[in-house]
C-alpha cells in the first residue's frame, strides 16, 4: 500500500505493538474505509506518532463523520431574521463587555 504503511508497521515494532493483531485490523479497515482513506489515516498516525490499529480506526471515524449541523436561532421579530452580515465582527460585542465588566 505504500511506503507509509512500510514506515508505519516499523513503527509499530519498534512500539512493541502485535504486528498481526493490528495488521488484521488495518486490513479490515482497508475493507470497511477504503485503501485510499486508510492510507490517509496512516500517514495522519505517523506524523502525530499514533501507533496502533485503534488509532487509525479512531481517526478514519472522525474524518468520516459529518459534522454537526446546528439549526438557526428563530427570533421572534421576523425583520431580524432577515438580516445578513457578510463579515460578522464581534469587535462591537467585545468593547460593550470590556465596558460592562470594568468597575
Amino acid at each position: 500500500m505504500g511506503d507509509e504503511t512500510t514506515v508505519y508497521l516499523e513503527a509499530l515494532s519498534d512500539a512493541r505493538q502485535p504486528i498481526k493483531k493490528n495488521v488484521l485490523k488495518l486490513l479490515s479497515l482497508r475493507d470497511e474505509y477504503g485503501a485510499t482513506a486508510l492510507l490517509g489515516a496512516i500517514t495522519k498516525a505517523i506524523e502525530i506518532k499514533a501507533y496502533g490499529a485503534d488509532y487509525i480506526e479512531h481517526i478514519l471515524y472522525q474524518a468520516q463523520t459529518p459534522k454537526k449541523m446546528h439549526q438557526r436561532v428563530m427570533l421572534e421579530k421576523e425583520e431580524l431574521n432577515k438580516i445578513r452580515l457578510s463579515e460578522p465582527s464581534l469587535a462591537e460585542y467585545d468593547a460593550i463587555a470590556v465596558k460592562r465588566s470594568k468597575p
